[in-house]
């Protein structure tokens, strides 16, 4: 993309759409020159493709994204800031400044930002060269790099949430260049500034920065399927993407999409055929492996192509013979490794420290299904093996005692640790080695979380002293587990990619989980593949399209690219950013030092004149909160600027709808949120002011009562005051008692062998009890070992005045109805929380009767009561009767 500023260029412009692949934007704040020029283009067949013209009322705020250019032409200092030209110039592009009489030095000089641009000139232009961003990382394997860490390098320090994010742009590739979302296919890859996606038979490159499509090349027959028993079949560096595509390595260009070169795979010595299965870039040399032939998994249809197993033949290991290392630039081996009757786990390969890793079985007795696959005895007699990358010959190898990976078998790699995971019937078993000796160090375990939707699919991520298995998230020094946690957020049946602070994730839909902060956010509706298709990369955040067919929502189904819209190496940590009364912000530094960070508090942009930061922040009002850090840049002094709106919530005051009565008399209450403001009210009508009544305690009334209510602060001079709420407080008829002859205890009925599954409540008055007694208590932990039964509690409860009575259910794991006075007033489900009801009751007894049906666990489930000078707590023996 070129941007033009003036329609005065309109024959560079021109020039440069009909000569190079650069689609050309110009900006002209001349409405009639638009107009003219935009007439003028629409006969040469180029306006509206390759070039278009766009009215701006100025120059120096030009409404688009920043870094987005790969040319920004420019002929004058009169029209535009150096900074705006800088901020529209992608990292590697260029702005090129013609001459022709005009002398750029003062425009330059006034720059704020020009430490982030080289500069040159000669006597027809001047060159600014923009340099990439601070800490920006590539993802250039399917897991960031060959250790499979799933951490790239990328920083994005101090974007704590998705709101730190500005759309860079959305466009190709949509939902027809992909397979179904569920397939658990390669993640994209992202280097030097491109963005490559592998969809149907077909790989995309585009320019990360602002979405053109560089070329698109259909390959017949590319799929590859269930990554989570695999490897990737992909890998890029700044100039070439290679690709595995069943017997040969394709190197494929990644300026044009051309094939340069088409490198057989190693065959196999025993004459078996073979598939080209690893592939993975180290320095000059080409890492890669030999499969069985038609080994990898393709399907992506249906059930089977979700890949959601536990076991069996859809969780079988794609395994290689042999690993080898040819030059990028040649088809002969440098050297190859194999071990006659074994075979490498090809979910484990990592490179790591400067040398190749992986878990080797050598089971002699074991062989491969006829699909050329691994079952579980392939976890038997395994060795972790180190190779010399430039030689291939071992290090060191150390045998294993793991689990078997028969859901899923991962590894890892940092600079001094290796970490195997392997899932296994309802846990992961966490094994932490030395990566120079192959030591073992310690190991963990962590339960799943569920047996489905890839919650038994958490491969180790690492960043740092990070070790994250989610949800947990380990010490990966020590294997110590942290109390915090990566939330779910939504299905969460996907992998997760890490910046610095960061894990993003599929939740309900593309998720940032951030660690200093604790609190996850989301783009919602923005939905993507089922493992691995949102990446952080090229200082940015890639979310090529990937959630095609996937039929739980109303999903946008467009790749979108989100850039930081700061890159300031500043964290703000606080509760919310909208509050109550006050609201504390700490203030955390990339490098930990504050000496040179400043702030204003009234959105005034800070300097070095602006207060220092010290200490923690207190704020109790609306306010926008500006930091500068000022930081060395190879001996220029740069600056970064982040901003934060907090806003002061000043909520209406809470009426409750159920009046109390206690001691015979009617009353009413109100609540404040928060702890500053008075609540004045009143109950004639009128609108509250500061002359009506404050609100202190409980308010009798004898009728039913209009309540207004309003909440007052005063502030110096100043009286705020929230929305009004208003409510009518209906008095309610007591529930009269019954009169009856009941002796204490209730009675209570066991049903068993009664035919349901666990998901829903039986008609317990249709079936034959198995078993009748009396009890004291409503209450199901004398069942706690028991499943596929139902319970039923049947008597009266003696209220002891007249009243308002809370009745709350606890049922974590249990249906549930309860009738009073032979109405259902509550009915609870599985997973669904307290549920509670209140009902106006006359003094003495009322007859009750509680129903449960338990599916697999009761976890001591009762029937509470809340009533005047009554706490919460189950119901009282002493309240509980039945009839003579």
């Amino acid at each position: 993309m070129a941007l033009v500023f003036g329609g005065d260029n309109e024959a560079i412009a021109f020039e440069i759409a009909e000569h190079t692949p650069l689609k050309v934007i110009v900006f002209e704040t001349s409405e009639n020159k638009v107009k003219k020029l935009r007439e003028a283009w629409q006969g040469t067949g180029l306006y509206g493709g390759k070039i278009t013209i766009q009215h701006t009322d100025s120059y120096n705020a030009l409404p688009i994204t920043s870094d987005v250019a790969n040319v920004v032409v420019v002929n004058t200092a009169d029209r535009s800031s150096a900074d705006e030209v800088i901020r529209l110039i992608k990292p590697k592009g260029y702005g090129v400044l013609k001459r022709e009489k005009v002398q750029y030095a003062d425009w330059l000089a006034a720059a704020k930002n020009i430490w982030q641009v080289s500069h040159t000139k000669n006597e027809v232009v001047e060159v600014l060269s923009k340099a990439p961003h601070d800490s920006t990382g590539e993802w250039s394997h399917q897991y960031g790099l060959p250790n499979n860490s799933a951490f790239g390098g990328e920083s994005l320090w101090g974007s704590t949430t998705t709101n730190d994010f500005e759309i860079q742009w959305m466009g190709r590739p949509g939902p027809r260049f992909q397979t179904d979302r569920s397939g658990r296919k390669p993640s994209p890859l992202a280097v030097n500034g491109k963005m490559f996606v592998q969809g149907r038979e077909r790989i995309i490159a585009v320019d990360a920065y602002n979405g053109s499509v560089f070329w698109s090349k259909e390959i017949p027959g590319l799929s590859r399927m269930n990554i989570i028993r695999d490897c990737s079949n992909w890998s890029a560096d700044d100039n070439y993407v290679y690709i595995a595509h069943q017997s040969n390595l394709l190197k494929i260009n990644n300026s044009n999409g051309n094939m340069t070169n088409i490198v057989p795979v190693t065959e196999d010595v025993d004459l078996m055929e073979t598939d080209w299965g690893y592939i993975s870039l180290l320095n000059d040399n080409i890492i890669g492996t030999s499969i069985p032939k038609g080994s990898n998994y393709t399907n992506y249809y249906g059930g089977e192509g979700w890949y959601d197993k536990q076991s069996g033949p859809l969780a079988h290991q794609v395994v290689s013979f042999s690993m080898f290392a040819k030059k990028k630039d040649g088809n002969d081996n440098i050297w190859e490794y194999k071990k006659p009757k074994s075979h490498i786990i090809n979910s484990t390969i990592t490179i790591t420290d400067n040398q190749i890793c992986f878990v080797e079985s050598r089971n002699s007795g074991f062989k491969l299904s006829d699909e050329g696959r691994a079952g579980p005895k392939i976890f038997k007699n395994t060795f972790l093996v180190s190779l010399n990358p430039d030689t291939g010959k071992v290090n060191w190898e150390k045998p294993l005692q793991v689990q078997p990976g028969l859901a899923a078998f991962f590894m890892a790699g940092s600079s001094d640790r290796i970490v195997i995971v392997s899932s296994y019937e309802g846990m992961y078993y966490i094994y932490n080695h030395d990566s120079k000796t192959g030591d073992f160090v310690w190991e963990n375990q962590l339960k799943w979380p569920a047996n489905h939707h890839g919650a038994h699919f958490s491969k180790p991520a690492i960043v740092g002293n990070r070790l994250i298995v989610k949800p947990g998230i380990f010490k990966l020094d020590t294997g110590e587990l942290l109390e915090q946690e990566v939330p779910k957020a939504g299905h969460g049946c996907a992998s997760y990619a890490l910046t610095e602070q960061s894990a993003f994730y599929r939740g309900y839909s593309v998720t940032q989980f951030n660690f200093d902060t604790d609190k996850f956010t989301q783009w919602e509706r923005l939905r993507p593949d089922c493992w691995l298709s949102t990446i952080p990369a090229q200082g940015m955040i890639l979310s090529p399209e990937a959630g095609g067919g996937c039929s739980c929502g109303n999903w946008l189904e467009t790749s979108m690219v989100f850039a930081p819209k700061s890159r300031a190496p500043i964290t703000y940590l606080y509760e919310n950013e909208e509050f109550m009364d006050t609201l504390s912000i700490n203030i955390k530094t990339k490098d930990g030092n504050f000496n040179t960070l400043f702030y204003t508090l009234d959105g005034s942009e800070p300097t070095k004149r602006s207060t220092q930061y010290k200490k923690p922040i207190v704020i109790n009002k609306n306010t926008t909160l500006k930091s500068i850090i000022y930081v060395d840049k190879s001996g220029r002094e740069a600056s970064y600027v982040r901003t934060r709106n907090f806003t002061r919530l000043r909520p209406e005051p809470t009426i409750t709808a159920l009046p109390e009565l206690n001691n015979g008399k009617w009353s009413f209450s109100m609540e404040r949120k928060g702890n500053s403001g008075e609540i004045h009210f009143t109950t004639d009508g009128t609108t509250p002011s500061l002359n009506s009544p404050k609100y202190r305690n409980p308010v009798a009334i004898s009728d039913n009562t209009l309540v207004r209510a309003i909440t007052f602060w005063k502030e110096g001079n100043e009286v705020l005051k929230s929305e009004e709420n208003s409510l009518e407080v209906i008095i309610p008829e007591l529930i009269d008692a019954v009169n009856i002859d009941a002796i204490p205890g209730i009675i209570r009925n066991y049903y068993k062998n009664n035919g349901k599954t666990g998901n829903e409540l039986p008609d317990l008055g249709a079936m034959v009890p198995k078993k009748s007694d009396l009890v004291n208590e409503i209450d199901l932990a004398t069942f706690d070992q028991d499943k596929m039964y139902g319970l039923r509690f049947k008597g009266y409860i003696n209220i002891p005045t007249d009243g308002m009575y809370t009745f709350s259910n606890v049922t974590a794991a249990a249906f549930s109805t309860v009738y009073l006075s032979d109405e259902n007033i509550l009915e609870t489900k599985p997973g669904a929380g307290d549920q509670s009801v209140v009902v106006p009751l006359k003094k003495g007894l009322h007859a009750l009767m509680a129903d449960y049906f338990v599916g697999n666990e009761a976890q001591g489930i009762n029937l509470k009561l809340q009533g005047p000078n009554m706490k919460n707590a189950a119901i009282p023996a002493e309240l509980l009767y039945h009839s003579k």
